[in-house]
């Protein structure tokens, strides 16, 4: 793990924006996995920082959610669903954030 990679994710300006919405990705690949790849760090590295990020993102996320909704209301809300879903690294990195 790189944390100059995870910190520099982490100020990226669109994490700014009040009101986030869905990211084309052209956008992403330009201002966040190019830079990830660029940076001088051994692969496996690199590739951790981002689910450690990815896994930081949601957990904000939910932190922030949580302060608008019941605790049963968020329960009911979540489903981790899609590819991510599936990686039991990824979904271990998330479990260790929440």
């Amino acid at each position: 793990m790189v944390p100059d990679i995870i910190n520099s994710l982490k100020e990226h300006p669109y994490l700014d924006k009040s009101s986030r919405k869905s990211l084309d990705n052209d956008y992403v690949q330009k201002s966040m996995v190019n830079p990830l790849l660029n940076y001088d760090a051994n692969p496996k590295d690199k590739i951790r920082s981002f689910y450690e990020f990815i896994s930081w993102l949601i957990t904000d996320e939910l932190n922030r959610l949580s302060s608008v909704l019941t605790p049963n209301e968020l329960f009911f809300s979540l489903m981790p669903s899609g590819g991510g879903a599936k990686n039991k690294f990824f979904m271990t990195v998330l479990s260790d954030q929440c």
